[in-house]
């Protein structure tokens, strides 16, 4: 299996001075290439350990740490916290765009377990992720959710 990414358009809610964030991280759905996740069929476990949030889904930028993530509502939610201010460069840089209202935008990296065609007719019109273990999740600049 490889990586896969889906990205999403969601407003973030900043906490001022606690430099947390809480966001939208994944629905249930369509995006643009017409693929679904069931939000219920995201395995958490692993990602809970190292619960790392990047930017642009570049390893070599980690900028902040999920404090809390869960299935609410049926969309993927989670809180983020960055580090104080002047910790790192990268961090200050996203949280800054973040509060300005300039980056609203988040997208998953994860591994499907169990998936099928939307439509058995049209295989690569889009697919129904049932199952998938979530590996990061990034702040981006251009979603697809």
């Amino acid at each position: 299996m490889e990586l896969t990414r889906k990205l999403l358009a969601s407003s973030s809610l900043t906490l001022g001075d606690q430099r947390q964030v809480t966001v939208i991280c994944s629905t249930g759905d369509p995006d643009r290439m017409g693929d679904v996740i069931i939000q219920n069929g995201i395995d958490l476990t692993a990602y809970r350990k190292n619960p790392i949030v990047l930017w642009g889904h570049s390893a070599d930028v980690p900028i902040a740490r999920a404090i809390d993530i869960d299935v609410k509502g049926g969309k993927l939610q989670a809180t983020v916290q960055f580090p104080p201010e002047g910790d790192d460069e990268d961090s200050d840089w996203v949280y800054g765009k973040i509060k300005a209202g300039i980056v609203n935008a988040t997208s998953v990296g994860f591994i499907p377990k169990d998936y099928e065609p939307l439509d058995a007719k049209s295989p690569w019109g889009g697919f129904k992720f049932s199952k998938s273990e979530l590996l990061e999740f990034s702040f981006v600049s251009v979603p697809a959710n």
